[in-house]
């Protein structure tokens, strides 16, 4: 029987770059046209609505959009970059409008003594509570055509950010901050304007106890220095 991605999506760690990840797969939806379904996270559905559609019209950021907001799996035909901020194609958002995420910091907060949360016979369940925050950072050539992407991708995670949180089991999902214009630091030319989210989840892993490869315990060795 195949396995509801949903609930691989819901028990998946939650490692550094698998949140960077998963705000990629949410924004390559949203605004992907001619993605091949098996490239997208088809788990992103909740009963209240859902983030993915095979329509373009359907979708939240639809309104009044231009088509250069459009991307596309093929990096040569895309007309928005969405990339991590520490791809190797970050020189090319010069170029096309694109949208940058970027994790900030992690804390992870103690809930159990040794963080065990679980004990069985041979094995042990950990567990520790984190929060952060991370940014999209929309940038466009002009100041007005990056106001409008902005309110794009933050339309789309205040919008559905009660199927996200639920989606990625996170605690708490919200949308902190939408900044103002401002000059990418990185690209002179460009205008930027960033969308901070604040995540609260759960840390789990596993750990199988066995015993060290270790039969006996030398008294007797000498360290020789040549």
């Amino acid at each position: 029987m195949t396995e509801n991605p949903r609930d691989i999506c819901r028990r998946i760690r939650k490692t550094p770059l698998v949140i960077t990840s998963i705000f990629l797969e949410i924004l390559r939806a949203e605004f992907g046209i001619n993605v091949p379904e098996k490239e997208l996270p088809s788990g992103l559905v909740s009963g209240v609505g859902t983030i993915l559609s095979s329509n373009p019209s359907d979708k939240i950021c639809s309104n009044n959009i231009e088509d250069s907001f459009y991307w596309d799996i093929d990096p040569d035909k895309t007309e928005l970059i969405i990339i991590p901020s520490f791809s190797e194609s970050f020189e090319n958002i010069q170029k096309r409008p694109a949208i940058i995420v970027k994790r900030n910091g992690i804390n992870y907060e103690k809930v159990a003594i040794d963080d065990q949360a679980e004990k069985y016979e041979d094995t042990i369940k950990f567990m520790v509570k984190a929060n952060g925050s991370v940014t999209c950072v929309c940038v466009c050539k002009t100041a007005a055509q990056v106001e409008l992407l902005a309110e794009k991708v933050s339309n789309l995670l205040i919008a559905f950010k009660k199927c996200i949180r639920e989606d990625f089991n996170f605690i708490a999902f919200e949308v902190m901050n939408l900044g103002e214009v401002g000059i990418l630091k990185e690209a002179k030319e460009s205008f930027s304007i960033p969308i901070t989210t604040s995540i609260i989840f759960e840390e789990k892993w596993t750990l199988k106890v066995k015993e060290l490869p270790i039969h006996t315990v030398r008294t007797n060795i000498i360290l020789n220095s040549e």
